[in-house]
């Protein structure tokens, strides 16, 4: 049996009336089912000789509001966290999370002070987007995306370090 302990996974719920801080217009549904709980992860990674054993959820709530500061984002980022607590207690596995959180609001030290009340909060993850932000449109062609000015640039700022 070979022990697995996931560095990064997500779970999420982008329901009409979800509490997880999530925006159903900016995340999608897989399978167009809009809520994927820590047992469905669990359950979809059994796999005949592996034992999960725990792992990292890294928050996905940064994708949903890429626009967005100010008090709307800092309730998104805490009610991702406290979802995702409440997901993981019913867990026996070991679970750590990496939060979401703006660094540069005044409210920050409040923020954190928030987080720090949930157990398995063991970072913050902030995005920064240099150039861009991507917007997955129905009809998006994911493969044509090195060809768009954009990254483009991107590659040619980063290039010297992207090996």
């Amino acid at each position: 049996m070979v022990n697995i302990w996931d560095p990064h996974f997500h779970i999420w719920d982008v329901s009409e009336d979800t509490q997880s801080g999530h925006d159903p217009a900016q995340l999608f549904a897989p399978k167009e089912d809009p809520v994927y709980t820590i047992d469905r992860y669990e359950n979809d990674m059994a796999m005949e000789g592996f034992k999960l054993t725990g792992g990292v959820f890294v928050e996905a709530v940064s994708v949903c509001h890429v626009e967005s500061d100010g008090p709307l984002f800092e309730e998104s980022c805490l009610a991702e966290t406290a979802w995702t607590s409440r997901e993981m207690d019913r867990s026996k596995l070991d679970y750590r999370i990496v939060a979401s959180a703006p660094l540069e609001s005044s409210n920050i030290e409040n923020i954190l002070a928030s987080l720090k009340q949930h157990q398995r909060v063991c970072g913050i993850r902030q995005i920064i987007n240099l150039f861009a932000v991507l917007r997955r449109t129905e009809d998006h062609k994911m493969e044509s995306l090195p060809e768009q000015e954009v990254m483009q640039r991107w590659w040619k700022f980063m290039g010297d370090i992207m090996v």
